[in-house]
């Protein structure tokens, strides 16, 4: 008997995932095609340096982020596990970036904290651990 879906989604990653959960919680009779083997480490969405935060040069990202928070606490809920790991962010960049990004922050009310590098450099190696704990300075 030949299958037919409203929806076929080529690739798993985190685009397709998103893009085929959301076509079924919508009622389309979906299929997701991966040409890996599921779990796999060969996407982009992969390993322990990913992240998601709200600091970005563009204020368009904020309500983005903010609805990619709402729906990781959904899924969480609807499967019982824990998904992400809350972290911190250290940003090296020019300081007009730095003070783009962070006008963007203080105007969409989000908690954040600006330091110069002489700041990060004093930073002792407690500190480091504790409030910077990716990154360890001599």
């Amino acid at each position: 008997m030949e299958e037919v879906y409203d929806v076929v989604v080529i690739g798993a990653g985190i685009f397709g995932s998103c893009a085929a959960y959301h076509c079924q919680k919508r009622g389309l009779k979906t299929i997701l095609v991966e040409q890996f083997e599921l779990p796999h480490k060969n996407g982009s969405s992969h390993g322990l340096s990913r992240i998601i935060r709200y600091a970005h040069t563009e204020r368009e990202y904020v309500p983005l982020v903010s609805d990619a928070y709402e729906q990781i606490a959904e899924l969480e809920a609807k499967t019982g596990e824990a998904l992400w790991k809350q972290t911190g962010l250290l940003w090296v960049s020019t300081p007009q970036e730095v003070a783009s990004m962070s006008k963007i922050l203080e105007g969409s009310n989000i908690e954040h904290e600006t330091i110069s590098g002489e700041e990060v450099a004093h930073y002792s190696v407690y500190e480091s651990f504790f409030s910077l704990p990716t990154f360890t300075f001599p």
